[in-house]
């Protein structure tokens, strides 16, 4: 059907066609029968399609269409380059001249082009295949990298051509995906909460100082609210299918809050409220707090149910096929089902070799540290990394086995992608790195060492690029081609926007 030739992408395509031949029976005026042939035109044939050897992304690409119409009809084509965007039809043109569009890719990545052509009776062939944008990117190397002025703890979300990011050194910084500044924002105090981002494009995101932001696209406030003064808000926060924002605060309380920033209700726990929530699809809020309790909650704020674990609670919990887990410092990762009904528990956190301190908190004696949330593969998979970097998978039939051990200290969530990869950051002091693990073979396929604590976990876009931010103050941009898992929740904060939902 196609065959490509060496010294450039042309496709030479082979479309088989029927002729159509309908008979009609008329009668003309002296009664005689007359048998009359109408031939109904072939659809024109794409045979030839060109464009450069080589295709870089943000570059002009010039493509050349040739086709065969044997009726000598004109014919117009159209283009759909894969990325979201499509032409409409050319003018129409005489067969014999080369119809000709052009196209700038974005980012890198694997797209699937189709081109059709009709002639002016609408009949209509086309052709579809694959092109591969920066072929020549390897997986694994920095692209580029963006200083702030803090340690940076908080994740990044992706939303369009932005991603959003909170510094240590007080502000949110808005990059563009070859790490340009856009805008950033002084929120006055250090951000260690992760943003989430709207359907409308709405910033949300909290600071060390009791505040509580929502930014519009262009950096301006639309609102901030205070829930108790200088208290530490590093949760992040999940918004609902009526765009309720949901967060915790080192008050100790869970808030709602509306899109005018009015403060709906809170629920008092007896603890930092640190985790991130979780809502379901029926609206159920699932929230943990360092009081050794999950909650489930209603979308006014009534208690649904709680279950006290026996250790304090400082990984963010995930909902997937009807169940939720949550990892607790008595070192067990638990499931439960919607009820509250505790399924099964697994023993993923070893002893602490030494004290902890979480912002804060100081940790030390008997304890077994999960500070890593889990996420959920294609297949239902479950993966968790242990504080000392052993990283588990809970298999749908309910047992765990040990993936690999990374022998490094984690607090980073993993991230999934399709084909089983998972991305991951350390927290070792000159030495941490972000690691590539094939779950399947139980092997590390690449590594990059930046020297200095990870607590962000990665964020990866829709063409492979994997984000990530650093103690040494970078954001880094790691080239990466894997997509992320289609799974219910493959990474930190559910997906790249941070919702924290289910839908």
């Amino acid at each position: 059907m196609k065959k490509a030739l060496k010294k450039a992408n042309i496709y030479s395509v082979l479309l088989i066609t029927t002729s159509i031949f309908i008979f009609q029976t008329k009668y003309c005026k002296k009664k005689e029968e007359k048998l009359k042939i109408i031939k109904r035109n072939s659809p024109p044939k794409i045979i030839r399609v060109e464009f450069p050897e080589r295709i870089n992304s943000n570059e002009r690409i010039e493509f050349k269409v040739t086709v065969d119409e044997r009726e000598g009809e004109k014919v117009s084509a159209r283009f759909d380059w894969g990325d979201g965007r499509k032409t409409k039809w050319t003018k129409f043109a005489s067969p014999e001249e080369k119809i000709i569009s052009y196209h700038s890719y974005k980012a890198s990545g694997i797209y699937n082009i189709k081109i059709e052509v009709k002639d002016k009776s609408g009949n209509i062939s086309q052709i579809k295949f694959k092109i591969d944008v920066d072929p020549q990117r390897e997986e694994g190397k920095i692209k580029w990298s963006f200083k702030t002025g803090g340690f940076i703890y908080s994740t990044p979300a992706i939303s369009e051509d932005r991603i959003y990011i909170g510094s240590d050194d007080g502000k949110l910084y808005v990059l563009d995906k070859k790490g340009n500044l856009i805008w950033s924002f002084d929120a006055g105090e250090k951000i260690r909460s992760s943003p989430s981002v709207d359907e409308n494009g709405t910033i949300y995101f909290g600071a060390l100082n009791g505040k509580f932001y929502a930014l519009d696209k262009s950096g301006k406030v639309k609102w901030e609210i205070t829930t108790t003064p200088n208290v530490w808000i590093c949760s992040s926060p999940a918004i609902g299918n009526d765009r309720t924002i949901y967060f915790g605060a080192d008050d100790g309380k869970f808030y709602a809050v509306d899109t005018d920033g009015r403060i709906r209700w809170n629920f008092p726990t007896g603890g930092y409220v640190w985790p991130s929530p979780a809502i379901d699809k029926d609206g159920t809020i699932y929230f943990a707090s360092r009081d050794k309790k999950i909650y489930a909650v209603d979308k006014h704020g009534k208690l649904k149910w709680s279950f006290e674990t026996q250790g304090e609670i400082n990984s963010s919990p995930i909902i997937s096929n009807g169940k939720i887990y949550v990892a607790s410092f008595d070192g067990y990762l638990y499931k439960f089902d919607k009820n509250g009904k505790l399924i099964s528990t697994y023993k993923v956190g070893d002893r602490a070799k030494m004290p902890i301190i979480l912002g804060p908190q100081r940790y030390e004696g008997d304890f077994r540290p999960i500070i890593s949330s889990p996420v959920i593969d294609e297949e239902g998979n479950i993966f968790i990394a242990s504080f000392y970097g052993k990283i588990f998978k809970i298999k749908a039939d309910g047992k765990m086995e040990k993936v690999y051990n990374l022998n490094e200290i984690v607090y980073s969530t993993p991230t999934i992608t399709e084909d089983g990869i998972i991305y991951i950051g350390t927290y070792e002091t000159e030495k941490g790195s972000i690691y590539a693990i094939d779950t399947k073979k139980e092997t590390v396929i690449w590594k990059i060492t930046i020297g200095e604590r990870i607590v962000s976990s990665p964020a990866v876009d829709e063409d492979g690029t994997i984000y990530i931010g650093a103690f040494d103050g970078n954001i880094y941009a790691i080239e990466g081609k894997r997509k992320i898992a289609k799974s219910e929740w493959p990474t930190f904060r559910k997906d790249s926007k941070h919702s924290g939902r289910l839908d």
